[in-house]
C-alpha cells in the first residue's frame, strides 16, 4: 500500500486503526492459585472460630454477671432485715430506757448501730444498681432495662449444662470444644499452605493467550483481512535476588512460631479446665462451710437477744451478735452463688457455650 516513490528512510506520516478482542489465560503457576484459595477458606475457618471465641467468653460474662445481680439483691434483702431488726429493737429499748430499766449507752449504741445497718443498705442498693448497669451493657440494654423492675429476674435460669465428673474427662472436653486450640490448629494449617506458596514460586507459569482483530489505515474493517494469533507463554525466573529463599524462610519461622503458640494455648487450657474444677471444689466447700455458719449464727443471735432481754449480756454482746449474724448470711448468700458460677466458668473453660444453642436466660418483662 506504499507509494511507488516511498522514501524508506523518511516515510512520512501515516496511520492505521485496529480493533479487536484479546484474551489471557493461565494454564499453570505452580498451584499458587490453589494454595491462596485453600488459605483463603482456612481464613474463614479462622473468623468463625474467633467468633466462637468471643460467644464462649462473653456468655460465661453475662452468667457471672447475672449471679452478681441476684447476689447483690440478696445483700440488699439482709440489710434491710438487718436494720428493722435493729429498728425494732430500738423501739424496745426506749420504752424500757423511759421506764428506767436499760442505760442511755445502750440506746447510743443501737442508735449508731442502726445508722451504720441503713448506711449498709443504701451501699447495697447502689451496689445492686451498678451489677445491674454491668449485666445490661454486656446484653446490649439501656442501663435503665434492667434496674427499674424487680420482676425482671424472676424465674430466671442460667441453664449450666451438664459438666464432666473429672478434670481429666473435663479436660478431653476442652481438647473438642475450646476454640482458640481449633483456631490456633487452623493458624498452623494455613501457614503450611503459605510454606508451599512460597516454594511454588520456583516454578514457571504457563499463559494461553489469544487476539483477533482486524485493521484499516480508514476504519473501513473488512472481515476478509481479518488477523488472529494464538500462543503458549512460558515464565520462569531465573533470578529474583533471593527473595524466595528469604520467603521461604519466613514461612517457615512463621510455622514454628505458631506451633509454639499452639503448645502455649493447650498449655494454657489445661490450667483453665484444671483451675476451674479446683475452684468447684472450692465454692462447694465453702458454701457447706457458709451455711453452717449462717445457721449457728442465726440461732446464736437468737440466744443472745433472749439473753439481753432478761438482762444476762450486755448491749456489746447484742450488737455483735447481730453484726455476725449479717455477715454469715452475707458470705452464704454470696457462697450459694459462687458455686453456681464457679460452675458457669467450668463449662466455659471446657468451651460449652462456644456452640452449645441456648434459650435466653433472661426474659425481659413487658413494662
Amino acid at each position: 500500500m506504499l507509494p511507488p516513490d516511498a522514501n524508506f528512510n523518511d516515510p512520512g506520516w501515516f496511520e492505521n486503526f485496529e480493533s479487536g478482542l484479546k484474551a489471557q489465560m493461565n494454564l499453570f503457576n505452580g498451584g499458587s492459585d490453589y494454595l491462596e484459595l485453600q488459605m483463603a477458606r482456612i481464613d474463614v475457618d479462622i473468623s468463625q472460630l474467633g467468633r466462637a471465641e468471643v460467644q464462649n467468653n462473653l456468655v460465661a460474662e453475662v452468667i457471672r454477671a447475672f449471679y452478681n445481680v441476684l447476689a447483690a439483691r440478696d445483700f440488699v434483702r439482709i440489710a434491710r432485715q438487718s436494720v428493722d431488726t435493729v429498728a425494732r429493737q430500738l423501739q424496745s429499748m426506749q420504752v424500757r430506757y423511759e421506764g428506767g430499766a436499760v442505760l442511755k449507752s445502750d440506746i447510743l449504741s443501737l442508735q449508731a448501730r442502726l445508722s451504720r445497718a441503713r448506711e449498709q443498705l443504701i451501699t447495697g442498693r447502689n451496689r445492686c444498681k451498678l451489677t445491674a448497669a454491668a449485666l445490661a451493657n454486656l446484653m446490649g440494654l439501656e442501663a435503665s432495662a434492667l434496674t427499674g423492675d424487680d420482676n425482671v429476674f424472676a424465674g430466671a435460669d442460667a441453664g449450666i449444662p451438664e459438666l464432666p465428673a473429672s478434670y481429666a474427662a473435663g479436660f478431653q472436653q476442652a481438647l473438642q470444644s475450646r476454640p482458640e486450640l481449633a483456631r490456633i490448629r487452623q493458624q498452623v494449617v494455613k501457614s503450611r499452605y503459605a510454606l508451599a506458596a512460597a516454594r511454588a514460586s520456583y516454578l514457571p507459569s504457563l499463559d494461553l493467550m489469544a487476539s483477533y482483530y482486524v485493521d484499516d489505515p480508514n476504519m473501513e474493517y473488512d472481515l476478509d483481512r481479518e488477523n488472529w494469533t494464538a500462543a503458549v507463554v512460558l515464565n520462569w525466573d531465573l533470578f529474583t535476588g533471593f527473595s524466595r529463599p528469604a520467603r521461604i524462610s519466613r514461612a517457615r519461622a512463621r510455622i514454628n512460631e505458631l506451633l509454639a503458640a499452639d503448645r502455649k494455648t493447650l498449655l494454657e487450657v489445661q490450667h483453665d479446665v484444671r483451675r476451674a474444677y479446683f475452684n468447684i471444689e472450692d465454692a462447694a466447700a465453702r458454701h457447706e462451710a457458709a451455711k453452717q455458719s449462717a445457721q449457728s449464727a442465726q440461732e446464736s443471735f437468737r440466744l443472745v437477744r433472749e439473753h439481753y432481754q432478761g438482762g444476762a449480756v450486755t448491749i456489746t454482746r447484742y450488737l455483735e451478735a447481730e453484726l455476725d449474724r449479717r455477715r454469715a448470711r452475707i458470705r452464704a448468700t454470696a457462697a450459694r452463688y459462687d458455686k453456681i458460677k464457679a460452675r458457669a466458668e467450668a463449662a466455659r473453660a471446657m468451651g460449652l457455650w462456644a456452640s452449645q444453642e441456648r434459650k435466653p436466660f433472661l426474659q425481659m418483662q413487658p413494662r
